[in-house]
């Protein structure tokens, strides 16, 4: 049946460069009053943020147009983008600024000195260096943690992956700090040390005005050092191969392999002060005081050039759409147009790491935190961290963190578990993840802490808001489960919960003994715990053990019905019946099941578009394909925005919108997939006669955004497409939109959600 009934997933879709642009070109440019130094951060919602000489931190939308500004004291510092959207900003006023995502003020932090740009730990410290010496912690709410001086003129911070804070300053001195203020080591060298970064390893790397870059293993001894003809002052950038991009006073720009040995070094006019960023796509891009923004390929050959007037000392941002935003000496921001779609997926790769100026390992935009708990059995076991969908990479026993950019853990794993204790891990995840219907990971661990031995795997995973039924079943799932545990973590009821958390992440072999020990500890209780037997089923069925999963099933409607409770477990018990029924094309008794979850289904929508949908499918294996397509269309109905609405719309095209001869009884739009998108949509309606048609994108405001079709249209069915631009070809901002689809006097409407 190609699409019907199959499993509702929706998966990330890459951005993509939307219309061809010569890179390298202007999208637009913005004019301040001073001159711009500072690097741009990137809100999670397009916004940049830049500080300028004019004495003012500005927040631009993606096309350009201002969206706020604050008056500061003095000359402003590059921004940090906060895990709530705060921006943090220094300035020579002697402050620490902290501004609201809409410009307010929340606090400013006083000092004595011109203070440098921020970085955030993984917890929400700010950290930063300022002219009298001092390197700060300062909590969220602007209360000071500890200050340690290390040193006149130090430049801005690196956090390292677990949580050690490094800084150099013109006392010739590199230092290392915990995130308690513990000082860890202190590396005296011959003149000023810049920012450093920090390599997957550990490895940091800093530039120095001796005209070396130095490479210093965790423990704060030096691996190797690379000579240049000039100073270093910018931060190197690390590619995800693990090349180390930097620029030097004498205007080269050097690509050095790990072992500290060159690959090759590109020739600019000028001193290179900034931090290159590196694209997606392996593209390098930095600026240089001959007043040109260059972009070369990882040979290091030029691809293009973008000349201003003035120097650019700034570092660029790749933004999520691909286009590169960088500040220059002549008092403007560039937004230039890219062959890449985004910033590579490196650690470091580009100044303070990633777009948010951050300054520390992947933690991302919080959005709503999910809790999994996690149990070690037997022995001690030592734990290294390996994701499981082609991004992995291993992480070190102590701490961990997801590769893929759109995962984030909160907490920090303890480098050893001892039996039988419990581990709360926190996922955080973007806004713009919420495509994802959940994501698994894998815990590899080392018996006995001995390094070579054979190790296990620990399945668990992080359910995600995005209105699909694993999330709401798992929340509900999850929530259930802690509460349980809270009372009694080894009772029937706890049990069965864990074992539903497997069955939702697709793990049934690890379901199944916790659903057979919830079973046995409750088999003499009201009921027999019909749930449970249900939730058994569940398990046989996704190991394609059917003649179990019906057994389990009919033994719980057995056991509900016996004891008053249909009212509760039926109607769900009736629909994994029917869909059994349904995977064995036993089409009549799937139709028997599925009319009884109809009839003992009164409130749940939910249930009921499912059921909707199931039934439509029968129909149509049965060749009964009118009557499925009504029960598409009711589903659709009931579920009108969401996921089984949706899979409704999937599964009536599949039925009859690829048949280009059948015509649709009434006119018909279906809800736009995927939904939130980025970078293109698809729209769906059919026509029950022909004439024209007019369908067009809309912003909140009523604004005609883009015109998707007006024209004359033949009775049947039909695709669009709309790539989140507007009529002249411009990238439409994150938001929500609305499509009216018209034809004669009808008009049908829906809701789309774009996000860059």
């Amino acid at each position: 049946m190609m699409r019907i009934i199959r499993v509702f997933i929706l998966l990330c879709i890459a951005n993509s460069c939307l219309f061809a642009q010569d890179p390298g070109t202007v999208k637009w440019s913005y004019q301040t009053e001073g001159r711009i130094q500072s690097s741009p951060a990137i809100g999670p919602d397009g916004t940049i943020y830049f500080g300028s000489w004019d004495y003012h931190i500005y927040a631009l939308n993606a096309n350009g147009s201002l969206k706020w500004r604050y008056k500061t004291g003095d000359f402003v510092s590059s921004a940090a983008i906060g895990a709530d959207g705060t921006v943090y900003a220094g300035s020579d006023d002697h402050f620490l600024y902290a501004l609201t995502p809409g410009g307010s003020l929340k606090w400013r932090f006083e000092t004595n000195r011109t203070v440098e740009a921020p970085v955030i730990g993984p917890d929400g410290t700010i950290y930063f260096c300022c002219n009298d010496g001092l390197l700060y912690a300062v909590s969220e709410d602007g209360v000071q943690k500890w200050r340690k001086y290390i040193g006149q003129y130090a430049d801005s911070p690196a956090i390292g992956p677990d949580g050690t804070i490094y800084a150099g300053s013109w006392d010739d001195v590199v230092s290392a700090y915990s995130p308690e203020g513990e000082k860890k080591w202190d590396y005296h060298g011959t003149d000023y040390f810049s920012e450093p970064s920090v390599g997957t390893d550990g490895t940091v790397y800093v530039g120095s005005y001796d005209n070396h870059l130095y490479a210093f293993d965790p423990n704060g001894d030096i691996i190797w050092r690379y000579e240049t003809d000039g100073n270093i002052s910018g931060a190197p950038s690390i590619g995800p191969d693990g090349t180390i991009y930097v620029g030097s006073s004498d205007g080269y720009l050097y690509a050095l392999s790990q072992d500290g040995k060159r690959k090759w070094a590109f020739a600019a006019w000028d001193r290179i002060a900034g931090s290159p960023a590196v694209g997606d796509n392996g593209t390098i891009y930095f600026g240089s005081n001959d007043g040109r923004v260059y972009a070369l390929d990882q040979d290091g050959n030029q691809l293009w050039k973008f000349s201003t007037s003035e120097w650019v000392y700034s570092s660029p941002a790749v933004g999520n759409d691909g286009t590169l935003y960088i500040g220059s000496y002549e008092n403007k921001l560039y937004a230039l147009h890219t062959s890449c779609t985004g910033l590579a997926d490196g650690i470091w790769p580009r100044y303070h790491q990633n777009n948010e100026n951050r300054g520390t390992w992947k933690r991302l935009y919080i959005n709503r935190p999910v809790e999994f708990i996690m149990c070690a059995l037997g022995e001690t076991r030592s734990i290294n961290v390996r994701m499981r969908n082609g991004c992995s990479e291993s992480i070190a026993p102590g701490g961990m963190t997801f590769m893929h950019p759109w995962f984030s853990i909160a907490d920090d794993l303890p480098a050893s578990m001892e039996p039988g204790a419990w581990y709360h891990i926190r996922v955080e995840y973007k806004p713009d993840a919420t495509q994802f219907a959940r994501c698994s990971f894998c815990m590899r661990y080392n018996k006995g802490m001995k390094a070579g031995t054979d190790s296990s795997v620990i399945k668990i995973g992080a359910f995600v808001e995005d209105n699909s039924e694993t999330y709401r079943t798992g929340v509900r799932a999850l929530t259930n489960y802690l509460t349980c545990r809270n009372v009694d973590s080894t009772s029937a009821a706890t049990l069965n919960n864990l074992g539903l958390l497997y069955c939702l992440l697709g793990e049934s072999d690890l379901a199944e003994p916790c659903i057979v020990s919830a079973l046995s500890g409750g088999i003499n209780n009201l009921g027999g715990y019909g749930g449970i037997k249900m939730n058994l089923g569940v398990v046989k069925s996704d190991q394609d053990s059917t003649e179990k999963a019906e057994l389990f099933y009919s033994n719980a409607w057995t056991d509900i019905m016996e004891y008053g409770m249909e009212s509760v477990l039926s109607p769900q018990i009736s629909y994994n019946r029917a869909w059994e029924f349904y995977n064995g094309t036993q089409y009549d008794s799937a139709m028997v099941h599925v009319n009884r979850t109809m009839n003992h289904t009164k409130t749940n929508d939910w249930l009921l578009a499912k059921a909707y949908v199931l039934r439509g499918a029968i129909k149509v294996s049965q060749g009964v394909v009118a009557e499925g397509e009504a029960d598409f269309n009711q589903a659709i109905t009931y579920d009108p925005d969401g996921p089984i609405g949706r899979l409704a719309a999937d599964n009536l095209w599949t039925a009859v919108g690829d048949n280009a001869s059948h015509i649709p009884g009434k006119f018909t739009l279906f809800p736009n997939y995927p939904n939130p998108f980025n970078p293109e949509t698809v729209i769906e309606f059919g026509l029950p006669e022909a004439g024209v048609v007019e369908a067009a994108v809309y912003n909140v405001l009523g604004e005609k955004v883009r015109t998707l079709v007006s024209d004359h249209m033949r009775a049947g069915w039909h695709r669009l497409t709309w790539r989140g631009t507007d009529d002249a070809g411009r990238p439409a901002g994150s938001g929500i939109y609305l499509l009216k689809i018209r034809t004669g006097n009808k008009v049908l409407t829906g809701k789309m959600s774009l996000l860059r």
